[in-house]
Formats: C-alpha cells, sequence, structure tokens
C-alpha cells in the first residue's frame, strides 16, 4: 500500500513538473539568486576585513559544493572588491543584498503556492510581511553561518583557552580540527532550517513540519550529490573554458544556479504531489466505508 501510495506521488510530480514548468520558474529564481549571491558575499568580505580576515577563508567554505573554477572567480572578485573598499560599498552592498534576496524569496514562495494550488495569499499585506521577515531572517543566519564556518576554529579555541575546556576535558590540540568536517553538518542543518521556514511562509497555514520534510529531504540530497557530481565533471571533463571562453565560469555559475534553484522548486512539487495523494486516498476511504456498513448491516 505505502509502496503504490508513493509511486502515484511520484507519478504526480512528475506530471505537475511540467504542467508547473518549473523550468521556467527555476530560471526566474536563477536569476534573482546570481543578483542577490554577490552583493551578500561582498557585504560579508566587508565584514571580515574589519578583522583583517584574507578572501581566502571564504573560498575554502565555498569549495565542497561549487565548482573550482567558480570559486577562483569569485575569490579574484572579492580581491579586487577588497582593494576598493569602502563604507559607502558596504552600505550600498547592503541594500542590495536585502532587494535581490527578498525578489528571490518571493519568486520561490510562488512557486510554492503554486505547487500546492493555493492561488492568491488569503491576506496579501501579511504575505507580504512574512516574505520581507523571513529575507531578514535568512541573511541573518547566511551571514552568521559563513562567519561561523570562517572564523569558527579561530572562536573554538580561544573558547577553549578562556574556559580551560582542554585541560579539563583533556582534549588534545588536534581535537579542534574536527571543526573543518563539524562545519559541513552545521551548514546542512541550517539549510534545512531555511527550507523548513520558507515552506512555511509561502502557505497561509502552518503546516507541520513532518508533512515538509520529505520534500525538503529530497531537495538537500539531491543538491549535494548533484553540486558535488557537478564539481567533479567540470573540474575533469568540462572544456567550458573552450567553448565560451572568459565566460565559460560564469556559464558553470549560471548551470549550478539553475540546478540549485530547480530542486528548491521540485521539493515542493514532491511534498504537495504526497499531500495530493495522502487527499485522494482519504476520499476513496470515505467512499468505500458506507458500502461496508451496508453490507455488514
Amino acid at each position: 500500500m505505502k509502496v503504490k501510495f508513493l509511486i502515484r506521488a511520484v507519478r504526480w510530480t512528475l506530471s505537475n513538473t511540467v504542467e508547473h514548468d518549473i523550468g521556467k520558474s527555476a530560471a526566474a529564481l536563477t536569476y534573482y539568486l546570481l543578483f542577490a549571491m554577490f552583493p551578500i558575499l561582498v557585504f560579508i568580505n566587508s565584514l571580515l576585513g574589519m578583522l583583517n580576515w584574507n578572501v581566502t577563508a571564504i573560498s575554502n567554505v565555498l569549495l565542497p559544493v561549487l565548482p573550482r573554477e567558480v570559486v577562483s572567480m569569485l575569490e579574484a572578485y572579492l580581491t579586487y572588491i577588497r582593494g576598493e573598499s569602502s563604507s559607502v560599498l558596504l552600505w550600498f552592498s547592503l541594500a542590495f543584498s536585502v532587494w535581490f534576496p527578498l525578489r528571490a524569496v518571493r519568486s520561490l514562495t510562488n512557486d510554492v503556492r503554486l505547487a500546492y494550488q493555493l492561488g492568491k495569499p488569503a491576506n496579501p499585506v501579511g504575505y507580504a510581511l512574512r516574505q520581507m521577515v523571513f529575507t531578514l531572517v535568512f541573511l541573518v543566519i547566511v551571514t552568521l553561518t559563513l562567519l561561523l564556518c570562517v572564523l569558527g576554529r579561530r572562536f573554538l579555541s580561544a573558547a577553549a583557552g578562556w574556559l580551560k575546556l582542554r585541560q579539563r576535558l583533556r582534549i588534545p590540540a588536534s581535537g579542534l580540527n574536527l571543526w573543518q568536517y563539524f562545519r559541513f553538518l552545521l551548514l546542512g542543518a541550517l539549510m534545512f532550517l531555511i527550507l523548513v521556514l520558507l515552506y512555511t511562509v509561502a502557505q497561509d497555514r502552518r503546516p507541520p513540519i513532518r508533512t515538509l520534510l520529505p520534500g525538503i529531504t529530497l531537495s538537500l540530497v539531491s543538491w549535494l550529490v548533484i553540486s558535488i557530481g557537478f564539481s567533479l565533471y567540470v573540474e575533469n571533463f568540462g572544456k567550458y573554458s573552450i567553448i565560451y571562453g572568459a565566460l565559460g565560469t560564469v556559464i558553470v555559475l549560471l548551470i549550478w544556479l539553475y540546478m540549485t534553484s530547480f530542486l528548491l522548486i521540485l521539493g515542493a512539487e514532491f511534498n504537495a504531489a504526497l499531500a495530493q495523494a495522502g487527499e485522494s486516498r482519504r476520499a476513496s476511504c470515505n467512499e468505500i466505508q458506507p458500502s461496508v456498513n451496508r453490507i455488514i448491516s
């Protein structure tokens, strides 16, 4: 029964993917994500500059999930910006760090509503306010996460020394090196939290978290596998620089952003299909039950 239910949900997911044209929606979301990425990185880079931290620290965080060519391009861009940094640039990047992510959030939440076939929001003003609040929360989470990933080991070393944890718990100095692995678990957990909040904000009523888990898990696992696979392909087999010349790195970034956008929307479509399959099963049970009662009586 569960296998049939899952097969029906997958079939409806594929059908709705075509019907809702999520490829087109993913292209629009890619546009906003592309323009949101650079202001956010410039803002974080400016904060790190105040701490006299080099650009390589950001690159080390991005390298596991982004192709090396893209990371090199971002590193060169941030290095250039670091040399031209000013307070005007900081506030300018902060303004665009809000505007473009807000557009991306609006695009994605509308795609989630389309997946669930919710139509226009019951309270447009409240819906817009939820989108704005989520965007601000998202920016704070992303900024703190990247700063923590970059500065986490230094912070842990200082905290351990101040609290004398290493002496009390007998932790070897090499134990702090585990942070470089733990930080990726932290990134995954925070991405999971962001998607839970995003799928919740998009709907008029707060859904049970358990109904959101399948689609979020599908999106995150698929994104991780495809990101790693795409990075390996670009570094070992892809010849985008030969085909596209200087634009090769930009093309690689666009493809990765498009795949990311597609999978985010696909997770919402899968959750909606599961909900639709559940309603269909309950409706079938309600139709069968009166017949069974008549036969028994």
